[in-house]
This record gives C-alpha cells, sequence and structure tokens, in this order.
C-alpha cells in the first residue's frame, strides 16, 4: 500500500521515478524502500542545474510494530549513491494505531509538496560542506569521537572510513581537507 500511494502521488505531482530499491530485514518484518527521483518540470535553476546529487525519497515501515513508519525527501550522491536526509525536514513518523493509513497518506503527500524545497536545502547544506576546511587531523578526531563518545559507528565501520580518508573508493570532486569528503568517507 505505501509503495503503491507513493508511486500514484509521485506521478500525479509531476515525477519520475528512475530507481526504485526496497529491502527487507531477514525476517521480512521491517521493509525500507528508496526512490531515486526527478521532477519534470523543474522550477529552480539551482536544481535544473545540479548534476551531482540526485533527488530521492525513502521510507520505511514494519509489519510487526516494531518500526514506526517514516518517510522523507532527501537526496542521494551520484557516484557512490549515498543518501542523505535532513533531519528537520518535516520528516515523519507514525506509530501503527487507529487512523495510520490516513496519516500516512497524507505525510507522502506533504513531503512530495515540499520535496523541491527540501532538495534545494540540502544543495545548500552540501555547498557549506563543501567550503568547510577540516584538516585530516580534525576528521581522524571527529572519526574517533563518532566511535567513542557518540557510539555511531562500529570498529569495523571504523577501519572503512580509515580506508576512505587514505584512499577514496570514489572523487567527490572536492578538496579531501573539507567537511563535505569527509561527510561521504563515513556515509561510505
Amino acid at each position: 500500500e505505501v509503495i503503491d500511494n507513493t508511486l500514484q502521488m509521485l506521478n500525479q505531482s509531476g515525477f519520475t521515478v528512475e530507481k526504485e530499491l526496497y529491502r527487507a530485514n531477514v525476517n521480512a518484518q521491517v521493509a525500507q524502500g528508496v526512490l531515486h527521483i526527478k521532477p519534470n518540470i523543474i522550477n529552480d535553476p539551482q536544481i535544473e542545474e545540479e548534476t551531482e546529487l540526485g533527488m530521492m525519497f525513502a521510507w520505511t515501515n514494519s509489519y510487526d510494530k516494531s518500526v514506526r513508519f517514516q518517510c522523507a525527501i532527501g537526496a542521494y550522491v551520484h557516484v557512490c549513491y549515498n543518501g542523505m536526509v535532513c533531519g528537520d525536514m518535516m520528516t515523519f513518523a507514525r506509530k501503527h494505531l487507529g487512523s495510520a493509513g490516513h496519516d500516512i497518506k497524507m505525510q507522502i503527500s506533504n513531503q512530495i509538496k515540499n520535496a523541491e524545497k527540501y532538495f534545494k536545502r540540502i544543495l545548500d547544506d552540501r555547498d557549506a560542506l563543501r567550503s568547510l576546511p577540516l584538516t585530516k587531523r580534525q576528521q581522524c578526531e571527529l572519526l574517533g569521537r563518532l566511535y567513542f563518545e557518540e557510539d555511531i559507528i562500529e570498529a569495523a565501520q571504523l577501519t572503512c572510513v580509515k580506508s576512505e580518508l587514505e584512499k577514496p573508493s570514489y572523487d567527490y570532486k572536492c578538496d579531501q581537507e573539507n567537511a563535505w569528503a569527509f561527510y561521504n568517507h563515513v556515509t561510505h
């Protein structure tokens, strides 16, 4: 139902779905969808000229009620498919109670109606990260904090990010000593 409603609303709102990615956990109780989308009519020159990031719509839902329904407009990096969603960008999380079906449809609709505005904000955030110098030492210090203080990454991920810092798998078209490069190394 979420997939059908999302595809229908995107089509009705003038978006083309370029790619659909779906996955579920081992027991198939939690599902996630990521749709790479493009507006058919672009009203903003910054969005029209964008070649590095693509727009996406992502959602998560569960059958066993272990995860609330969540959805948001976001972006992905073309060269590596790293995804990003801005946390305060009208993301929606809904418990499975009462009028959840109606509420979910309304939230999907609201996200789609504001898609270009949200995507433009992500582009601005990307540009801000690009302009923020971050030496290798600062990146390493932040990486240590992500592991030791914030408990956001695990040891295996720490090793992966270290490898990316030393020899990136992708060319992010930026100086390696800035926040955008670091962001992509961590999300990779």
